[in-house]
Formats: structure tokens, C-alpha cells, sequence
């Protein structure tokens, strides 16, 4: 959505699929938008973390949906990244109301 929205809400930044790596200052205005976009993503994701074990000592950490595998491998925080934890769950749910 922030790629999209780097396109769509300002003037003449390119629409630019998501990618693996993104250095941490670019020096274009495509590894600069993959920069600002996925640097800032990882730190807001960290800074959460980091806030909610500061409240919460024994807090476990599941990230999930499509974007919880490429987010685990850059986290510094540990955490536990399971693509269809809901779905799985969700379906488990189903299963065990069925009987």
C-alpha cells in the first residue's frame, strides 16, 4: 500500500513493485523509495515490538499474512512468522465446533 500510495497521492514517483532488499540510504529515486518503504516498515515493526515487551515481559510475537515470511528474515526482534496462522486457526476452529 505505500508504494501505491507514493504514486497515486504525490507528483511524478514511480509506481514501483515491492523488492528483497533495499540498501539503507539510495541513491536514486527508486532505491530511495525501497529504502524509505521497507527500512521504515522493519523499524516501525521493531519499535512496536520493543514497546510492547517494555509493557509486557512474557509477550510472544506471531506475525502472519503474506508479508511475515520476507518481515521475519529482517526483525531484529525474534519472533514467531507463520504465513497462515489464521487461516490455520480459523479452520481449526471450524473443524472442532463441527462435532
Amino acid at each position: 500500500m505505500r508504494y501505491k500510495a507514493l504514486n497515486t497521492f504525490t507528483a511524478n514517483l514511480p509506481d514501483l513493485e515491492k523488492t528483497d532488499t533495499a540498501e539503507l540510504v539510495g541513491n536514486s529515486t527508486d532505491t530511495s523509495i525501497h529504502s524509505g518503504i521497507i527500512n521504515g516498515v522493519i523499524s516501525e515493526v521493531d519499535g512496536m515490538i520493543e514497546s510492547y515487551r517494555s509493557e509486557y515481559r512474557k509477550v510472544t510475537v506471531i506475525l502472519t499474512g503474506g508479508d511475515g515470511q520476507f518481515l521475519s528474515k529482517r526483525l531484529k526482534n525474534t519472533i514467531f512468522a507463520h504465513s497462515n496462522f489464521l487461516l490455520e486457526g480459523l479452520n481449526y476452529l471450524l473443524e472442532l465446533n463441527k462435532h
